[in-house]
Parts: C-alpha cells; sequence; structure tokens
C-alpha cells in the first residue's frame, strides 16, 4: 500500500486549494 504516495498526494491538493 503506496502510503508514502497518498500522503503526498494529499499534501500537493492541500496546497493547491491552500487549505
Amino acid at each position: 500500500f503506496p502510503l508514502l504516495e497518498l500522503l503526498n498526494k494529499m499534501e500537493l491538493l492541500k496546497g493547491g486549494i491552500g487549505l
């Protein structure tokens, strides 16, 4: 299970929406 990849995607999404 690519947990690190999931976390990276979540971080990118957060940065994109500026949460």
